[in-house]
């Protein structure tokens, strides 16, 4: 319509122009006949003006017919460039609008092809994800195929298709009954998939124009976008089942917990979100161990520890925790990210590496290992510790009376009888060997410490395991060398403080048994 109104404006306008131009010639012409009358003007001179006036008037009208006719084709062009960038405009918000629906590799692969067969008239079309990993393309979508009578793999490097691919080349082959075109999609220099498309043999200019281009250049950022994603949630979803994780705001709250980490806990996300961490807080853990990892977090450094959490069902798991601050782009701490791995077996069998078979408390070889530890812990903490060690009074009697059978018994009642003396969760018992024992617990002076070793030696005694051969008492009664150091008043090691104890040990023996050497 727009096209026809500028058409029939040109002519019209250009016609006035002509008629006035041809008006003018024509007064003009009686102008010089008026002159002739009055023999200002030879005829001759008219003629040769006559001549040469008809021949500018024609060429004149000649001209702008022709400027008419290339402004009307300007025009033309012009609007018909406008019409077609409006039509590819619409097309690719079309396409644009429709991928931004789809979330999989999958429906934007049979949806391309669909948009594809419409656009350029495609008979037939495959759809390929290139996996440079195992160098083979995955079929991803097809348009007019039977996918079962398709191959569902094609490697890389072999055939058309894998030339394109390889080449990174639209590749263009003409057989008897149709055209083939194969199409890599590149993103960042690196071919993502291959679009494989056969046109009949009378489809006219089925070569790719910078349209198609653009095209397909839409349809593979989509894809990109999408690979990426899916490789992200294999990721995240891998990530979420296996890794114990979880985040919290700089405040503590959690904001995110994964499928294992509610798991192993026994609680649901609904559960934790927004709460503190110490819902999951074993009561068996210090409170210094907190005060110490939240000064390392505070700070933007990564703290690492074996970390005892409370189950839902009141269980405990051991977790080794990583916990490292997440930091704006200005470094200030926004929250943080734990990783934790479950070491709740690798516990249980260390537990097991220091515990006595057979009365439950800590053996020898832990003994070993810990007291030194602990005298540099009494440093640190500035407070005395005493040593303890115990012994059964006539054991030896005790097991040919009675056997060996009763004596392991009688083991096991006096060590528990100990733990029940000793109710602090830092007090540490230890079974020495054969029938002593010994603890080590932190202790405010000595008549402190007296106080603990004689409550340990009566409730023994109280517990009337009948030893008629015990030359202190009618029941089993434990003899004990209580040693308490103090490392601001002298300076020795674990093996000559065991020595002293084993020596006021000896001396409760001496003495008549039953009681406490200090």
């Amino acid at each position: 319509m727009t096209s026809t109104k500028t058409k029939n404006f040109l002519f019209i306008y250009s016609f006035i122009i002509i008629i006035l131009f041809t008006s003018n010639y024509y007064f003009y012409n009686l102008y010089l006949k008026s002159q002739i009358k009055l023999d200002l003007l030879s005829e001759k001179d008219f003629n040769q003006i006559f001549q040469f006036g008809t021949f500018a008037l024609l060429f004149l009208i000649l001209f702008i017919i022709m400027i008419t006719q290339y402004i009307y084709s300007k025009k033309v062009k012009s609007k018909d460039i406008e019409m077609q960038s409006r039509y590819e405009l619409e097309v690719i918000n079309s396409l644009f609008t429709h991928l931004q629906q789809f979330n999989n590799v999958k429906d934007i692969s049979h949806y391309s092809l669909q948009f594809l067969q419409k656009l350029i008239g495609v008979q037939r079309a495959k759809f390929y994800i290139v996996d440079y990993v195992n160098e083979q393309l995955y079929l991803s979508g097809t348009f007019n195929i039977d996918i079962k009578e398709e191959e569902k793999t094609l490697e890389i490097y072999r055939g058309q298709i894998g030339e394109s691919v390889a080449f990174q080349k639209v590749k263009y082959i003409q057989t008897k009954t149709y055209y083939k075109i194969s199409i890599p999609l590149i993103s960042n220099k690196k071919v993502i998939a291959s679009i494989i498309l056969y046109l009949n043999k009378d489809t006219q200019n089925y070569k790719l124009s910078d349209f198609h281009h653009n095209i397909l250049n839409i349809i593979t950022d989509f894809l990109q976008k999408e690979l990426k994603n899916e490789e992200n949630e294999k990721y995240f979803n891998l990530i979420d089942n296996y890794i114990i994780t979880s985040t919290t705001n700089k405040d503590g709250k959690i904001t995110y917990v994964s499928k294992a980490f509610q798991r192993i806990h026994g609680y649901r996300e609904e559960e934790l979100l927004g709460k503190s961490h110490n819902i999951l807080r074993s009561p068996n853990i210090k409170d210094e161990v907190f005060k110490k990892m939240w000064n390392t977090i505070k700070k933007g450094q990564v703290w690492n520890s074996d970390i005892q959490n409370s189950k839902k069902n009141n269980t405990n798991c051991w977790l080794n925790t990583t916990i490292q601050p997440n930091m704006d782009y200005y470094n200030n701490i926004i929250g943080y990210t734990a990783i934790r791995v479950d070491i709740t077996d690798k516990k249980a069998v260390e537990k097991l590496s220091i515990t006595d078979s057979m009365t439950k408390v800590y053996n020898r070889r832990y003994f070993d290992e810990i007291f030194p530890q602990q005298l540099k812990l009494s440093k640190r903490l500035n407070q005395p510790i005493a040593f303890c060690m115990i012994d059964i009074d006539h054991f030896k009697q005790y097991n040919d009376t009675y056997g060996h059978q009763a004596g392991d018994l009688a083991l096991m009642k006096v060590s528990q009888s100990i733990k029940q003396s000793l109710k602090r969760e830092e007090d540490l018992i230890f079974r020495l060997g054969g029938e002593e024992f010994g603890f080590l617990c932190f202790t405010k002076n000595n008549q402190d410490a007296y106080k603990i070793a004689t409550t340990i030696k009566n409730n023994i005694e109280n517990t009337h395991i009948p030893h008629k051969n015990n030359s202190a008492s009618e029941y089993i009664t434990v003899s004990i060398g209580l040693y308490i150091y103090d490392f601001q008043q002298e300076q020795i090691t674990a093996e000559e403080i065991y020595l002293k104890a084993d020596t006021l040990l000896y001396k409760s023996k001496q003495n008549g048994r039953n009681q406490v050497s200090i």
